[in-house]
Formats: C-alpha cells, sequence, structure tokens
C-alpha cells in the first residue's frame, strides 16, 4: 500500500467519521479534514472529478464552520449581537 494510498484511505475514513458525528462544529472539521486528504489523494490519481468537488466543498465547509463559531461564541461580534433565527441547537434542544 502506498502513501497516497493511505491519504485516500483516510479521506473515507474521515468521510464516515462526519456522518456519524452529531456536533455541527466537529462534524464540519471531520469534513474539512476530509476534503484536504481528497484533494491529495485526486490530484496525485488524476481522478479530476474527485478533486473539483472537494475543492469546492472546502470552502464551503470553512465558511459554515466559521458561521457556527459565530453563533456559539458571540462575545467574538463586533457588537455582541446576532439574529436568533439561525442559532445551534442548545443543549435542551438535543
Amino acid at each position: 500500500m502506498t502513501s497516497i494510498d493511505l491519504i485516500g484511505w483516510a479521506a473515507a475514513a474521515l468521510t464516515l467519521l462526519a456522518f456519524t458525528l452529531r456536533d455541527v462544529c466537529q462534524l464540519r472539521m471531520a469534513s474539512l479534514g476530509a476534503s484536504v486528504a481528497f484533494i491529495i489523494y485526486a490530484g496525485a490519481m488524476a481522478t479530476w472529478p474527485v478533486l473539483v468537488l472537494h475543492a469546492v466543498l472546502l470552502p464551503i465547509n470553512l465558511l459554515r464552520l466559521l458561521e457556527l463559531r459565530r453563533i456559539r461564541h458571540p462575545a467574538n461580534e463586533r457588537d455582541g449581537r446576532l439574529s436568533t433565527a439561525r442559532h445551534a441547537p442548545t443543549e435542551e434542544g438535543r
């Protein structure tokens, strides 16, 4: 098994992990790791559709992760106020 094969298996494992996670922030982080691994793997294996897919998913997941962190930590916001319309579930809602 080559190092590229190991990266491909790691990407697959991170994708599987993302589907099992309940916490959305953890899910996004696993998805980011999977995208990075898939981009490396797809580039080495010249599987361009996989590379393009994960090159598009990477910034989407990064943006969503940053949005979630802003919602969960409103003190990081400039004025400390956020709309409650899109808040992540609370402990009571789980």
